[in-house]
């Protein structure tokens, strides 16, 4: 009696109410299963409440209810639908104004896909709820976890074997860098080359056992088919990009190696007037290792303006974001880095000292051993090294007592009591 007088009043409220096209729509999903998408309001109840009430009676099915579902079409008050039952069991009603007008589908093919679809959910409770299904998906998982640990240990024993095998060595004929010896960065950059991939690696195998391990039960398999598909689309996205970054990086590959070649060029011109084997009017041998440095760093930032363009992501709106945030860093930052390097330059080609020579600033006397773009190292005849910073130097006066003229000797003097 009860059942009748639902069945009455849910075929009353669906010839009472037209759908409305303008409502909200709301999927609904038994079991981890789209069944469909509620479009209409009945009555008053709009799709949500009607999406909430339905899995409340699917819920509250029996354990022994068959998997079958009878449909039957109904036409009241010129509104057309169908009603779904579970045996005696009324589940739901698919109104006309629930079908989707984009499918391109009759609506007689939709209110069949939806009874196969509510049929799959039922087959799915049934199974889940067999013990024989649920120990199998779990031995099938305990397997995929041994099988993840083993390939998790090989990888990390061939990471760190590969990283252990990783030297200086390799890199013996890398030549410095405006004065800057680049071995260890080196070593550092293969070791992050390495990792990179193995994380990545490690991730996949995650990422796998994962999709394995929901699909071995009736309930998540949804969720693993879910996690493939995304997988794929994401191999498949990456893989497009790399095809279409692949001309940008040879062209970036190609410029760096022309500027590699420019400045071992400009560094041999450099230590050969360095050294005395080159002589040119315009450029003295103190002035030499400034300005292979310089010409070092020139070339460099040429190259990178040059290859910016062509840089994968270069014209999307986070790289841009990302590069004037770094270069207003960088501003910010270096103002008194730069005040040095100026000072250091200005101190270089005015030639007031080189290397070797004897010289007084302020209190500090002793030997010039380095001439930095940052700081002079001075040794005092007691060997202890002063770092003198370049502003410091421009802004005192130096007295070199190893310049004299030709012929001449310098004059002492001293203090008797």
């Amino acid at each position: 009696m009860n059942r009748c007088l639902l069945l009455v009043l849910l075929l009353g409220l669906a010839a009472a109410a037209e759908p409305d096209a303008g409502d909200a729509h709301a999927p609904l999903q038994l079991w981890n299963r789209d069944i469909a998408v509620l479009r209409a309001t009945i009555a008053g109840v709009t799709p949500e409440q009607r999406a909430q009430r339905i899995r409340e009676r699917f819920e509250a099915l029996p354990a022994d209810a068959p998997s079958t579902v009878t449909m039957g079409a109904a036409a009241i008050g010129g509104v057309s639908g169908a009603l779904y039952y579970v045996g005696p069991h009324m589940l739901m009603a698919f109104a006309d104004g629930d079908a989707d007008p984009e499918a391109g589908t009759p609506i007689e093919a939709q209110r069949e896909q939806v009874k196969r679809q509510i049929e799959e959910a039922l087959r799915v409770r049934d199974e889940q709820r067999r013990p024989e299904t649920l120990l199998r998906g779990a031995a099938m998982a305990l397997a995929a976890t041994l099988v993840l640990a083993l390939c998790l240990w090989l990888l990390a024993r061939i990471h760190c074997r590969l990283q252990s095998r990783v030297s200086e060595r390799w890199f013996e004929r890398l030549p410095p860098i405006a004065g800057v010896d680049l071995r260890p960065a080196a070593v550092s950059s293969v070791h992050l080359l390495l990792r990179l991939p193995a994380l990545a690696l490690a991730a996949i195998l995650l990422y796998s056992w994962l999709t394995w391990c929901l699909g071995q039960f009736p309930y998540t398999m949804p969720w693993s088919h879910a996690l493939g598909r995304s997988l794929l689309r994401g191999a498949f996205a990456a893989g497009d990009s790399i095809v279409a970054a692949a001309p940008g990086l040879f062209v970036v590959l190609v410029i760096a190696l022309a500027t590699r070649l420019l400045v071992k060029a400009s560094n041999a011109f450099c230590t050969g007037i360095e050294d005395g084997r080159i002589q040119v009017a315009w450029m003295q041998p103190e002035t030499a290792q400034a300005t292979r440095r310089i010409a070092s760093v020139v070339l460099w930032l040429f190259a990178l303006i040059v290859a910016y363009p062509y840089m994968p992501g270069s014209s999307t709106e986070a790289f841009k974001g990302v590069s004037v945030f770094a270069g207003l860093m960088l501003t910010l930052g270096s103002a008194g880095m730069v005040n040095q390097v100026m000072s250091g330059l200005v101190v270089v080609y005015a030639r007031t000292m080189k290397p070797g020579d004897m010289i007084k600033v302020g209190e500090v006397v002793g030997r010039v051993d380095e001439l930095g773009f940052l700081s002079t190292k001075v040794r005092t005849p007691m060997g202890e090294e002063v770092s003198i910073p370049n502003a410091v130097l421009v802004g005192s006066n130096i007295v070199n007592y190893s310049r004299f003229p030709a012929g001449d000797f310098p004059s002492l003097s001293t203090c008797v009591t």
